[in-house]
């Protein structure tokens, strides 16, 4: 009976053995596996770290590229939006950065436009060359942009006609500003390389908007041509003067197509107030 106790218990201790090796075989594999799930979750996490920054890096890569483009993009926005609006030789405004001007609303400002034509030009180009008419008219832009003043616009309007618009000048000073724009241009002559030639202009001036008796005022583009019109006058009686219109002291549509036809009679009749000034003599 002792033996087979022996027995019985020696075989217990065996399988128990055995079962304790399976179990810690088991936990060893366990382990193992959680070692491994560890690892995996560690380099799952530094993808994820990784990815992460490598999308925050793009973005603001993006972004500052994105960024730069845009800023980019307004610059040549401006630089188109101001080359549309300036004339390519002398580098004045043309004709459509005044009108874009003109159509803002004055908010009862009382202005002024003064139009301008270099006298004798085809002379200039047929005598001396298109080349030397070039230099001549970007002689005479700077120095009508010296003697203007910084808020009033100087425009190319065509050609060799230049115009002036007075923002919210006294109506005492506009027939000073003519002056002054005459003995600007005519004062001193203009330096080329073939030679000095004396230039002179012919101005035609008008207020904006321009009184007008027991009408509504007139128009810009109206208010040109009456300029155009005075200007004209200028010239058959001479040039390098100004002419300027005033007022109109008869409405409008009475009196256009005198002043179209006829602006002597006009003048004669007192249909308007116009005003005359000269030009100083050529060296």
């Amino acid at each position: 009976q002792q033996a087979s106790m022996a027995e019985l218990q020696n075989l217990y201790d065996s399988k128990d053995k055995a079962l304790q090796i399976e179990l810690l075989s088991q936990k060893n594999e366990l382990n193992q596996q959680l070692i491994e799930n560890a690892s995996q979750k560690r380099t799952i996490l530094k993808l994820m770290i990784a990815l992460t920054s490598f999308a925050v890096i793009l973005v603001i890569v993006l972004y500052r590229s994105a960024y730069r483009n845009n800023r980019e993009l307004r610059v040549v926005n401006s630089r188109l939006a101001e080359q549309s609006a300036r004339d390519p030789l002398t580098g004045l405004l043309n004709r459509r950065a005044l009108q874009h001007a003109i159509r803002q609303p004055t908010h009862g400002r009382q202005d002024a436009m003064l139009l301008l034509d270099v006298d004798h030009f085809k002379r200039i180009n047929d005598h001396l060359g298109h080349a030397a008419g070039d230099e001549v008219l970007m002689e005479v832009s700077r120095r009508l942009i010296k003697a203007s003043r910084d808020s009033d616009l100087v425009v190319r309007w065509g050609g060799e006609e230049f115009l002036i618009y007075l923002v919210n000048i006294d109506p005492d000073k506009r027939p000073l500003m003519a002056q002054r724009i005459l003995e600007a241009i005519a004062s001193t002559p203009i330096s080329l390389e073939q030679q000095d030639i004396n230039v002179t202009a012919t101005i035609g001036f008008i207020n904006y908007p321009l009184a007008v008796a027991r009408d509504q005022p007139i128009n810009w583009e109206r208010t040109i041509q009456l300029a155009d019109l005075v200007l004209y006058a200028g010239k058959v009686h001479g040039r390098n003067q100004a002419w300027g219109i005033m007022a109109l002291n008869q409405p409008f549509a009475d009196i256009q197509q005198l002043l179209e036809t006829d602006l002597p009679a006009a003048i004669e009749q007192g249909a308007l107030d116009v005003t005359i000034l000269h030009g100083p003599k050529a060296s």
